[in-house]
C-alpha cells in the first residue's frame, strides 16, 4: 500500500469510479468523536482540498472531481451539504482554497491545470497544456462569479497558495507562476482593492534576502500574518510578516536544530489572543522520520511547544477554545489522525470509523473551526486502490 506524504500529494491521470458505500453518515453521533458530514456514497469520485466557515448554518467545500477533472463545489446550510455551481470554466479545472468573511462574501481559487499548487511547488507534478491564469471565484450570496486574473506571460502557469478574505477591500492572495521548460519560479503576493489585483512587496528577510510567501491568517484588514521563508544555498529559514495596516514586521520562526537544508514552518494558526501558532518540518521531500516542531508567538516572544505526534503536520487550526489542532500521519499509518494540544499534552483522535473501515488510506488537507459554535470542519479524501477509488471527506467535531 502507498502512504500519500503531504497536503495534496496527489498527481491523479485517470481515476475509475468509487463504489457506494456503507450506510449514511447523517445517523445519530456523540459530540465527542469526529463523524462524516457528508455520506460516503454522495462523495464518490471527489477530493475537498480546503473548508471553510462564517456560522453554523454557512460553510463551504471546495476541490476536484477527480474521474472528470472537474470542480467539487458543496455548501452547508445548518441542515445538509448540497452541490452548487461554480462559475463556469473552461477545461479542466480545481478549486485548492477556500475564504469566507460573510455569507454573502466567499472566495475560491485554485487552477485551471488539473494540478496542486503544492505538488508544483515540491517539484512532484508538472502541468500538462498550454500556460494561463489562475482561477478565483467570488460569491455574493446568489451567484459564484470568475474574478479576473492577470495572465501570466507565454510559457507560465500561475498557481494560488492560499486565500483569506477580510471583507470589502481586504482579500488577499499568495501564489506563484512556473515555467516548465526552465523549472522557474516567480512567487507573489498580492490584495484586491475592489477591482484589481495589487502587488504586495515583503520586506527582505535575513541577509537581504527576497521572501517566499505561502500561507495567510489574520482577523482583520490590520491584522493579517503571512509565512514565508528566505533561502540561502540550499538552507531555508522559516519566516513570520505581521501587517498591522499599515507597516510589515518580521520574525524569524525559532527552530529545533542547525539542519543542512533548514526548516519550513508549512502551516500556520492565530489564535483568539492574536498569537500565531507556527508548525513545521525539515526542508525535504518526505520528513517521515524527522520530527517537526510547533512554536508560539504571542505578539511579543516565541514559545516552543512540544512536536505534534507527526513528522509532518498536513493540516493545522486553532478551535474557538483556543486549542491547537493537527492532522498527519503517524509511525507509517494509512489513515491520518487528528491530534489537539491539551496545554500539557498532545492527544490523538481517529477518523470516522464509517471511512476508514471502507478505504485503504485518507488524507485531510485542512480544518476549520465554525464561528459561534464549539464545532470543527475537517475536508480531505478517504481512498483504495491508489487513488483509483475516491470519497471526498468532510468530517466534523462538536457543535
Amino acid at each position: 500500500m502507498e502512504r500519500i506524504p503531504g497536503r495534496l500529494r496527489l498527481v491523479i491521470a485517470a481515476v475509475v469510479s468509487g463504489v457506494v458505500l456503507g450506510p449514511s453518515a447523517q445517523a445519530a453521533h456523540a459530540d465527542d468523536g469526529w463523524r462524516l458530514e457528508q455520506p460516503l456514497a454522495s462523495a464518490v469520485n471527489r477530493i475537498y482540498s480546503d473548508v471553510a466557515a462564517t456560522g453554523g448554518d454557512n460553510a463551504w467545500a471546495v476541490g476536484m472531481k477527480s474521474d472528470a477533472g472537474g470542480i467539487a463545489l458543496a455548501h452547508y446550510d445548518g441542515k445538509a451539504w448540497t452541490d452548487v455551481a461554480p462559475a463556469p470554466v473552461t477545461g479542466p479545472a480545481r478549486l485548492d482554497v477556500v475564504a469566507a468573511a460573510a455569507p454573502d462574501d466567499v472566495w475560491a481559487a485554485g487552477s485551471a491545470s488539473g494540478v496542486a499548487a503544492a505538488d508544483v511547488r515540491a517539484h512532484r507534478a508538472t502541468p500538462s497544456g498550454p500556460g494561463g491564469a489562475s482561477l478565483v471565484q467570488h460569491w455574493d450570496g446568489k451567484a459564484w462569479r470568475a474574478i479576473e486574473r492577470p495572465t501570466p506571460a507565454p510559457g507560465w502557469q500561475s498557481f494560488v497558495s492560499d486565500i483569506a478574505a477580510f471583507g470589502g477591500n481586504s482579500v488577499w492572495l499568495t501564489g506563484f507562476d512556473f515555467q516548465e521548460s526552465t523549472s522557474s519560479y516567480e512567487y507573489r503576493l498580492e490584495k484586491w482593492d475592489g477591482k484589481a489585483w495589487q502587488k504586495v512587496a515583503l520586506p527582505p528577510g535575513p541577509g537581504g534576502k527576497t521572501p517566499t510567501p505561502w500561507t495567510i491568517v489574520g482577523s482583520g484588514p490590520e491584522d493579517i500574518t503571512v509565512s514565508a521563508e528566505v533561502t540561502e544555498g540550499k538552507k531555508a529559514t522559516p519566516l513570520l510578516y505581521h501587517w498591522d495596516g499599515h507597516v510589515w514586521t518580521v520574525q524569524e520562526v525559532p527552530v529545533p536544530s542547525d539542519y543542512p537544508t533548514g526548516w519550513i514552518a508549512n502551516r500556520i494558526a492565530a489564535d483568539p489572543k492574536g498569537g500565531v501558532y507556527a508548525v513545521g518540518r525539515q526542508n525535504k521531500w518526505d520528513p517521515t522520520q524527522d520530527p517537526g516542531f510547533v512554536a508560539h508567538w504571542d505578539g511579543k516572544q516565541w514559545a516552543s511547544l512540544p512536536a505534534s505526534p507527526f513528522t509532518e503536520a498536513n493540516a493545522t487550526t486553532v478551535d474557538n477554545d483556543g486549542r491547537l489542532w493537527t492532522a498527519g500521519w503517524a509511525g507509517g499509518e494509512p489513515h491520518m489522525r487528528f491530534a489537539v494540544w491539551t496545554g500539557e499534552e498532545w492527544q490523538k483522535e481517529d477518523l470516522p470509523a464509517e471511512g476508514t473501515a471502507h478505504s485503504e488510506q485518507s488524507s485531510v488537507l485542512a480544518m476549520t473551526p465554525v464561528p459561534g459554535t464549539k464545532k470543527l470542519l475537517a475536508a480531505g479524501l478517504f481512498s483504495s486502490n491508489n487513488l483509483k477509488n475516491t470519497w471526498g471527506m468532510l468530517a466534523a467535531k462538536g457543535s
